[in-house]
């Protein structure tokens, strides 16, 4: 069985680091999905981290979410 996702869902996924070349899990939240393509899907990373530029998006209530 496969998973559904989601558009706003939040799923732990093996992310992998460029900078020191290794694998971690780290939450990620559904962006998009192509209806007609079930394996293809947009995510973006949920990050601690400062926003790197303008396309970083701050969620600034994270904690009551």
């Amino acid at each position: 069985m496969n998973p559904i996702y989601s558009q706003g869902d939040v799923w732990l996924a093996k992310v992998y680091f460029k900078m020191q070349e290794q694998f971690k899990h780290r939450p990620i939240v559904i962006v998009g999905r192509d209806i007609t393509i079930d394996i293809d899907i947009i995510i973006s990373p949920i990050t601690s981290s400062e926003p790197r530029n303008e396309f970083d998006v701050i969620i600034h209530y994270w904690k009551e979410a």
